[in-house]
């Protein structure tokens, strides 16, 4: 959130034309963004694990009446 209200506050600002000083203004901006610090957030949990299951099917992506089974799943 930090980012991207400093992105937003920024932009407006960016200088248009002049490459040296753009690249000088871009600089100055990712070093503001570098020194934001990201707060303690006590008691929070965020494991890297898969949210559902793999499952052994196609995925309905017409409808229905329209949904063709493949011949591959036929075999299983």
């Amino acid at each position: 959130k930090g980012t991207v209200d400093t992105l937003l506050s920024w932009t407006p600002l960016l200088p248009t034309g002049k490459p040296r000083k753009t690249k000088q203004f871009i600089d100055e901006m990712l070093l503001v963004i570098a020194s934001d610090t990201v707060p303690l957030r006590p008691k929070r949990s965020e494991p890297r694990v898969k949210k559902r299951r793999p499952k052994n099917y196609q995925l309905l992506t017409k409808p229905r009446h329209r949904m063709v089974v493949s011949a591959s799943r036929n075999k299983k």
